[in-house]
C-alpha cells in the first residue's frame, strides 16, 4: 500500500512538468505575439500607406505634366491658324483672285505644312463651303492638290459650325478620326480641326482656314510623358470614351461600329460618377486607384470665347492615371514579404525565450515540490517511527518529536 502511494506519488512530477511548462509557455509566449504581430501590422500599415501616397503624388504631377503638354500643343496650333490667316500673301491673293498669285500663296502654305509636319492638311474653304485651296501632307511631302480634285465641306461639322465665327475667333472640333468620302480613313489618323475666319481689306469673310492637325502628334506627346508604366495613361473625352488607352484598341467607341459600349464610363462606371463631376483628385476604390484632372483646351486658346452650338464641341477631357488593386499589390509586396520575415522570426525568438523561461521555472517548481515531498514523507516517519525521535535545532532547541518519544 505504501509503495503504491509512493509511486503515485513519483509520478506528480512530471505532471506537474508537462501542464506547468505548457501554462508557463502559453503566459509569457501570447502577450510577446500579440505585441510582435501588432507592431508588424503597424508598421506595415505606415510603411504601405506612405508608399501608396508617394504613388498618387509621383501619379497627380505625371498627369499634371500630361495636361500641360496637351494645353501647350492646344495653343501652338491655334497661334499657327490665326497667323496664317491674317498672313498678307493669302489674304491679298484670295482677295484678287488672280491664278498665278493664288499659286504662290499655296507654295507658302505648303512650305508652312512641310516644315512643320504636324498638320495632314491645311485647306482654305470658300463662303459656300467648297474648297479652294487644299495642301496635304503624307508623313514626308506636302503636295498641292489639284483643282479638279478639290471637295465641298459645305455639310461637315466643321464648316457649318464655323459659319458663327467672327474675325480672330477660332472653333476647335472634337478630336476623332478622320473621314474621306463619306469613311473613316485606314489606317486611323486622329484629327482635331481648327477653324478661323479669312478676312479682306474690308473686314468681309472670304472663307475660312482649316487645318488638320495631327492628334496622333499630341497623343504622342502624351504618351511619352508616362513611358516608364504606360499603362497607367487614360485619356478620355467629355462623355467617357477614351481618346487613349492601354491596352490599345479601346478608343474611338463612339465612331466605330460595335464599339459604342467601349468605353472607361461603361469599364469603370462608379469611378466616372466621381471623376466626371470634379475637376481633380484622386479616388480609392476596390478597384483600385484613380488619379485625375480636367483639361479645359479651348480655356487657354479662347479663355473668353464660347461657341454657340454644342454638339460638335471639343469639351472638356479627362487625363486620368488608373493603378490596379494588382498593381498595387504587387508594389506592396516587397514590404509585406520583409515585415512577414520579421514577424516570423521575431515569433521565433519568443517562443525560444518563452521555453527556455518556462522551463526554468517548471524546473524550480518542481524541485520545490519535492523538497516539499520529502518533507512531508520525512515528518511521516518520524510520527509513525517505533523508536524515540526528537529533532532539535542548532540551539539544542527541540523542533520536533514523535509520540513515541512521549511515551518516554
Amino acid at each position: 500500500m505504501q509503495d503504491k502511494r509512493s509511486s503515485s506519488r513519483d509520478k506528480q512530477p512530471k505532471r506537474v512538468n508537462s501542464s506547468g511548462f505548457l501554462r508557463i509557455f502559453l503566459v509569457s509566449f501570447l502577450p510577446l505575439a500579440l505585441l510582435i504581430t501588432s507592431i508588424a501590422y503597424a508598421i506595415y500599415t505606415v510603411e504601405s500607406n506612405g508608399r501608396i501616397k508617394l504613388k498618387v503624388e509621383q501619379n497627380q504631377s505625371l498627369i499634371k505634366l500630361q495636361k500641360e503638354s496637351i494645353t501647350q500643343d492646344f495653343t501652338m496650333a491655334a497661334s499657327d491658324i490665326l497667323f496664317l490667316a491674317a498672313e498678307s500673301e493669302l489674304q491679298g491673293a484670295l482677295e484678287d483672285g488672280d491664278a498665278e498669285h493664288l499659286l504662290q500663296a499655296s507654295v507658302e502654305l505648303q512650305n508652312f505644312v512641310r516644315a512643320k509636319r504636324i498638320y495632314d492638311q491645311i485647306r482654305f474653304i470658300d463662303n459656300s463651303g467648297m474648297e479652294k485651296i487644299r495642301i496635304n501632307y503624307d508623313g514626308q511631302k506636302a503636295t498641292i492638290v489639284p483643282s479638279d480634285q478639290l471637295q465641298s465641306k459645305a455639310n461637315r461639322y466643321y464648316f457649318t459650325e464655323a459659319l458663327n465665327l467672327k474675325a480672330g475667333e477660332i472653333y476647335v472640333s472634337p478630336l476623332d478620326l478622320n473621314i474621306e468620302h463619306g469613311a473613316i480613313e485606314l489606317p486611323h489618323k486622329p484629327m482635331i480641326r481648327f477653324t478661323t475666319p479669312v478676312m479682306d481689306s474690308n473686314g468681309n469673310r472670304m472663307g475660312f482656314l482649316i487645318s488638320n492637325y495631327y492628334g496622333q502628334v499630341m497623343l504622342d506627346h502624351f504618351i511619352g510623358i508616362h513611358t516608364d508604366e504606360p499603362e497607367l495613361s487614360h485619356l478620355v473625352n467629355s462623355d467617357g470614351y477614351w481618346l487613349h488607352s492601354h491596352p490599345h484598341g479601346l478608343e474611338w467607341g463612339f465612331m466605330l461600329a460595335g464599339k459604342n459600349q467601349v468605353s472607361f464610363k461603361h469599364d469603370h462606371a462608379k469611378a466616372w460618377q466621381q471623376i466626371s463631376t470634379n475637376e481633380s483628385g484622386h479616388i480609392e476604390l476596390d478597384k483600385g486607384i484613380y488619379c485625375f484632372t480636367t483639361i479645359h483646351p479651348l480655356h487657354r486658346v479662347l479663355p473668353d470665347y464660347k461657341i454657340a452650338g454644342q454638339q460638335h464641341y471639343i469639351g472638356e477631357w479627362k487625363v486620368i492615371s488608373f493603378d490596379s488593386r494588382a498593381s498595387l499589390n504587387a508594389m506592396l509586396a516587397s514590404t509585406k514579404n520583409i515585415i512577414s520575415i520579421w514577424t516570423l522570426i521575431s515569433l521565433l525568438l519568443a517562443s525560444i525565450i518563452s521555453g527556455l523561461l518556462a522551463r526554468a521555472v517548471s524546473r524550480r517548481k518542481i524541485a520545490e515540490a519535492i523538497a516539499h515531498r520529502a518533507e512531508l514523507r520525512m515528518e511521516e516517519a518520524v510520527r509513525t517511527a517505533l523508536d524515540s525521535i526528537i529533532t532539535i535545532d542548532h540551539e539544542n532547541v527541540i523542533v520536533s518529536f514523535n509520540l513515541r518519544s512521549e511515551e518516554h
